[in-house]
């Protein structure tokens, strides 16, 4: 068997795309990181993609990038295939270095034989979504992806408002020490914190019917 067809058939499913935690102190927090690793893995997901543009990567120094990929890399412990893009300022920190969304059409995707979903929130949920479409359940699949499309539609405005959206959940569930952004960034005013904050006690009530299911 190919090395090419094991890892098609390994990142299946769904793939968790990476936010930065970073400490008030504006370090990353490795320790968030790490939290949250582990609660993809409990979600079942099939990989992680780390240092794309979801974690803020044009912010991040050549260090910063090695702790993170270290991070991930040591936390998942061979568990799940982890991606690490290789965007860098200098082709030699790219070579140094190589050592999603989900989709706003996921049913479709899925009926059309789609394998893989890179959402960076709410795996446990894309994850049932997914498991229901492919064990026959296309319309229960179907109703549970509706109740993310007010989320989607909210952080697919702008790449920074969804890195802002993100942050405050994972923070609400625990998983995340801080919500903070590094700047530059779009700023989330007082409309944006109070629609987020609705969608996010939604979003995190959809996820706890699934794990007490």
């Amino acid at each position: 068997m190919s090395g090419k067809k094991l890892v098609n058939e390994s990142l299946k499913d769904i793939i968790g795309v990476i936010n930065t935690p970073f400490t008030l102190e504006n370090r990353v927090d490795t320790d968030s990181l790490e939290r949250y690793v582990a609660h993809s893995l409990k979600c079942k997901v099939s990989g992680f993609l780390a240092l794309g543009l979801a974690a803020e990567v044009n912010k991040l120094g050549h260090e910063e990038k090695r702790l993170i990929a270290e991070t991930v890399v040591n936390k998942t412990d061979g568990k799940v295939p982890v991606i690490c893009c290789t965007t860098a300022r200098s082709q030699d920190e790219r070579l140094n270095l190589s050592g999603g969304w989900a989709g706003t059409q996921m049913i479709e995707a899925l009926d059309r034989g789609v394998d893989a979903f890179m959402p960076t929130i709410l795996h446990d949920v894309y994850g049932m979504i997914y498991h229901l479409h492919n064990i026959g359940k296309r319309e229960k699949a179907k109703i549970l992806f509706h109740k993310l499309l007010p989320i989607i539609s909210f952080s697919h405005q702008h790449l920074d408002i969804s890195i802002h959206f993100n942050k405050r959940l994972v923070h609400r569930q625990g998983i995340f020490n801080t919500a903070k952004v590094r700047e530059p960034i779009l700023s989330f005013h007082t409309y944006h914190e109070n629609i987020a904050d609705e969608l996010i006690t939604d979003a995190i009530s959809s996820s706890d019917n699934i794990n007490k299911g």
